[in-house]
């Protein structure tokens, strides 16, 4: 039991982790972008779905916009924190899973938590293909490469919240049936996001941000159960 307590508290510090870098990168990434479609979302978000170089410059501007080099300098910023971001998720979505593991007793939970350690690892793919965009927005180098790692990381990070979602919903009782029917419809929105990025991709963050707050709820809950046992 002890074990079982340890891996939901370690995955409890991850969670608020993930809470307190998102909350600095909300804080550091640019608010508005040079005219890209709303259905975006945030300039990270447009920036990270962008195909061409026109997509690029209605993130960032062009090069006689004077808000073109504040816009790339805080998205590297963000970029940047963003690398802290991937260490405390990926380590997060692993940690839960090992805790699902050691209370269920099956082994096969914790391949979803190595899915989130990949998704982590395609994030800082993505990253280094963002930075080496903002280092050169005329030749936009490895832009054609851009799409392989933002959408493994994604739909990744679909199914371990699928995962997550089923796990709750198998408890059979109303508040965690809700949370883990809510996650599944969460992670669904990653979907809706491939269908149409230009109107719908806002929606993957929210989607995802509902299954990691409500796995950061069970992890809250399985710590204090496993206290008074």
């Amino acid at each position: 039991m002890g074990n079982v307590r340890r891996a939901w508290l370690w995955c409890l510090a991850c969670g608020i982790a993930v809470l307190i870098v998102s909350q600095v990168m909300g804080h550091v990434f640019p608010t508005e972008g040079a005219g890209y479609s709303p259905g975006y979302g945030p300039p990270v978000l447009a920036f990270e779905f962008a195909t061409t170089a026109d997509d690029l410059a209605k993130v960032f501007g062009t090069e006689d916009d004077p808000a073109r080099d504040a816009r790339v300098t805080a998205m590297d910023h963000g970029n940047w924190w963003d690398y802290a971001f991937m260490l405390a998720y990926g380590l997060y979505l692993w940690t839960f899973f090992r805790a699902v593991r050691l209370t269920s007793g099956r082994r096969a939970w914790l391949l979803f938590g190595w899915f989130g350690i990949l998704a982590a690892v395609c994030d800082g793919i993505e990253n280094a293909i963002l930075l080496g965009l903002t280092a050169d927005l005329a030749t936009a180098p490895h832009l054609d490469w851009l799409p392989y790692p933002v959408w493994t990381k994604f739909f990744l990070l679909m199914l371990t919240s699928l995962a997550a979602g089923y796990y709750l919903v198998t408890h059979r009782h109303w508040f965690w049936t809700t949370l883990g029917l809510l996650t599944i419809c969460g992670s669904l929105t990653v979907l809706l996001a491939r269908w149409s990025p230009a109107d719908l991709a806002h929606l993957i963050t929210p989607g995802i941000t509902i299954a990691w707050v409500s796995q950061l709820a069970y992890a809250i809950y399985r710590s204090l159960q496993a206290e008074r046992s």
